[in-house]
């Protein structure tokens, strides 16, 4: 919990100090609103439901040899 809340601070640290610039770059505009994005998430999500694998072989697999026999 001491490391998450030290990474919590850093983040909104960066992210405050890039939004009180005069004129950020783009770059540094986007890891503002990065930072304050994953700060907004929903905690404790549950995953959705895992992918089914789709029938038939994989792309670039053959359930034939390709030695010619």
């Amino acid at each position: 919990a001491e490391v998450r809340a030290i990474l919590s601070d850093r983040l909104d640290q960066l992210a405050s100090g890039i939004e009180t610039e005069g004129a950020p770059s783009p770059h540094r505009k986007l890891v503002a609103a990065d930072i304050r994005r994953w700060q907004s998430r929903i905690e404790n999500t549950i995953p959705g439901p895992q992918l089914q694998m789709p029938a038939g072989d994989p792309i670039g697999g053959s359930s034939r040899s390709g030695n010619g026999n």
